[in-house]
């Protein structure tokens, strides 16, 4: 497990360089990363938060790591494998990813 610290604006950053490096509208890199246009949208504007499968289709799409926002200046990186434990364990105590993530290292 790797952090990396980062801002809020992260995502929101990188999906917006990502997206005019390869000069692709929204609704073309929507394509692009198999997820809707509303997704790109909401992300770009910072409205929404993405879910892991959107996350996972826009970093697979750009060759990058998939990052799950504990709070506001701290990122944690995870591969699938490890994101699926979590997720098993998650559920097993019965909360959220985030949650989990943030009592383990508290802990």
């Amino acid at each position: 497990m790797i952090e990396r610290y980062s801002s809020l604006k992260t995502l929101k950053n990188e999906v917006l360089e990502e997206r005019k490096k390869r000069n692709l509208t929204q609704i073309e890199f929507a394509k692009f990363a198999k997820v809707s246009p509303l997704v790109i949208s909401q992300i770009e504007t910072g409205t929404k938060v993405v879910s892991y499968n959107a996350m996972k289709k826009i970093a697979d799409a750009i060759n990058d790591d998939v990052y799950i926002s504990l709070h506001a200046s701290r990122t944690i990186t995870l591969d699938e494998e490890t994101y699926n434990k979590i997720k098993e364990e998650s559920q097993k105590a019965n909360m959220s990813i985030n949650d989990y993530i943030k009592s383990k290292l508290i802990s």
